[in-house]
């Protein structure tokens, strides 16, 4: 094996909910959903935050299923997302903002 596989990220502990999460970084494999979080397309952008949700949760949380990580409430979700980009060094939560308040705001309407 090469030195690559010394680099491992680590998970940060997250309290979510009022639970703890260690929330795992993503790695090159995710790489072509995390840049979509970066797009001027608000509805790219909000499939690839869903994308990134799932991807991350189920590396992070053994054993959850899709059915559960769709039926997060929207507020639990921004939670999720925010600590999401925090492991991954990323600070795009303010771009990201737009997207987010549309969700609660369909969220809130579908009530």
């Amino acid at each position: 094996m090469s030195k690559l596989s010394q680099l491992k990220a680590k998970p940060k502990e997250f309290t979510i909910g009022g639970e703890v999460f260690n929330i795992k970084p993503l790695t090159a494999k995710n790489l072509d959903t995390f840049v979509r979080l970066s797009s001027t397309d608000l509805k790219i952008r909000s499939v690839a935050m869903a994308d990134v949700l799932k991807e991350t949760l189920k590396a992070s949380e053994e054993g959850c299923t899709d059915e559960e990580i769709d039926n997060l409430p929207v507020d639990i979700v921004s939670e999720f997302l925010d600590a999401i980009l925090e492991v991954n060094g990323q600070n795009v939560k303010s771009e990201n903002q737009e997207a987010l308040e549309k969700l609660k705001s369909n969220a809130k309407s579908a009530e």
